[in-house]
């Protein structure tokens, strides 16, 4: 952490307790596949390493003497067969996290939020294989942050959703694979911030071209 301006940063210990459920749905011919997940956790870290970006070239890197993280996970994915060698396939996570320094009652840091950690995010993918062109619509959604761990109002950053789509297909060529994909991405022309007075780029696009041996 040398060039991140703290060569003093000490390691993270940790108790982390988490419990766990999974369902797996029997196949079915027109559901072959579903399956969902659910974990609860509660983690006690002493020494919680935090690095919160001065700007984009500058981060700050501490340690908090005490933090507690207390989560809920959510997965879903599930394959729908809608034709012949043509499949949807639907995937999502959600996440809820607390995270909060607990070094001292006394300090405006204890119990708020920890810098730049959102309590809800969360994507769904929704993709159409065939044997034509795939076609993916993804989302990307994250709840209000703060840029300070005693989430003062003027450091709050706004919560955003960010939506892309994905057009790709694979070609065999003597024994090799060709992969040529188009990625739209921020579809909706949204002016989101992932770090304090760094605003994200609008509405841009991609393609390419990718050759397996």
């Amino acid at each position: 952490f040398y060039h991140y301006g703290n060569p003093d940063v000490r390691p993270e210990t940790a108790n982390q307790f988490n419990v766990g459920l999974t369902y797996r749905l029997p196949s079915l011919s027109w559901l072959p596949n579903l399956e969902i997940t659910a974990d609860a956790y509660i983690n006690q870290v002493k020494d919680k390493i935090v690095a919160i970006p001065y700007n984009m070239f500058v981060w700050t890197v501490v340690n908090l003497d005490k933090a507690r993280m207390i989560g809920v996970d959510l997965t879903e994915s599930a394959t729908f067969n809608v034709g012949r060698r043509q499949q949807i396939l639907l995937t999502g996570n959600y996440s809820y996290q607390r995270a909060e320094p607990r070094t001292r009652s006394q300090v405006t840091e204890y119990k708020k939020q920890i810098a730049y950690i959102p309590r809800h995010s969360g994507n769904v993918t929704v993709s159409y294989e065939n044997p034509w062109v795939n076609l993916s619509v993804h989302t990307t959604a994250v709840s209000g942050r703060y840029a300070t761990n005693n989430n003062n109002p003027d450091t709050r950053l706004g919560g955003y959703a960010d939506v892309g789509l994905t057009a790709y297909r694979v070609f065999g060529l003597k024994g090799h694979d060709i992969e040529l994909r188009g990625d739209l991405m921020n579809l909706l022309n949204r002016q989101y911030v992932v770090v304090a007075r760094y605003p994200m780029p609008g509405r841009s696009w991609r393609i390419t071209l990718k050759f397996t041996l």
